[in-house]
């Protein structure tokens, strides 16, 4: 029986119609120090995963990159000062994978609700978006340039060698890094980017990571973006003042 137009986009809001075809690559970057916090993200993720979705954790401070279940260790600083430098090696890696979307997540966050997550993401191809994210900042609305010159580099995580004013790059907007989807239309644009200025080298106090690739990718006319599932996603770290974005209850 053909499904009538009306009830098509009811049905694929309700993840009825979702296209379980779209290969997503879940890549959760932690640390060493941070293996704790992976016990957390595994209670929250469901026993059986959707189809074509893959789970990883990305570390760094390996000779090289080496592969041990859902475990990714990449030859890259392990510290948090040139985080960058992690997060480029994991996009240069799922770049050359069988994937349709990379969803990089950081190892302090909470999904509420992951197959309606998922379903998000998958909607994403239909939708031909290339990168979305879950909050978007506004620098003169939220007083972000302000936190990020004065006060980002303080970090008490951050060792004293490093800290300093934060001399990098300040859009008007830019999207959290605690979570943000890209396709491989967009990871090919910050990896030539990425390329050609060697920026991901860079320390904390001249490369803020999801400042720069928000930048990177608003600056490309080609890229299409989207802000999707901001209320089923907490982030235990985000200075955002909403009650719904911190982690209070856990």
């Amino acid at each position: 029986m053909k499904i009538p137009k009306k009830y098509k986009k009811r049905l694929k809001e309700d993840g009825i119609l979702e296209d379980d075809t779209v290969k997503i690559a879940v890549a959760i970057l932690t640390c060493e120090a941070h293996r704790n916090r992976n016990d957390f993200i595994l209670k929250w993720l469901p026993d059986t995963l959707p189809k074509n979705v893959e789970i990883f954790f990305i570390y760094g401070g390996s000779k090289k990159t080496t592969i041990e279940g859902n475990n990714i260790h990449f030859n890259c600083s392990e510290s948090y000062e040139f985080f960058t430098e992690k997060v480029y090696s994991c996009i240069k890696h799922f770049y050359h994978q069988d994937i349709d979307y990379l969803v990089k997540l950081d190892n302090d966050i909470h999904i509420l609700n992951f197959n309606k997550f998922i379903k998000s993401v998958r909607n994403l191809k239909s939708e031909q978006i290339d990168c979305a994210f879950n909050i978007l900042l506004h620098a003169k609305r939220d007083n972000y340039k302000r936190f990020l010159r004065e006060n980002f580099a303080y970090k008490k995580e951050i060792p004293k060698e490093y800290r300093g004013k934060y001399k990098g790059v300040l859009p008007d907007k830019w999207f959290g890094g605690h979570c943000y989807i890209l396709n491989k239309k967009a990871m090919k644009v910050l990896l030539d980017r990425f390329n050609s200025t060697l920026e991901y080298l860079k320390p904390i106090t001249e490369v803020c990571e999801d400042v720069l690739i928000s930048h990177v990718l608003f600056s490309e006319d080609s890229i299409k973006s989207k802000q999707i599932e901001r209320q089923n996603v907490w982030h235990k770290s985000c200075p955002c003042k909403e009650d719904w974005c911190i982690l209070k209850k856990l």
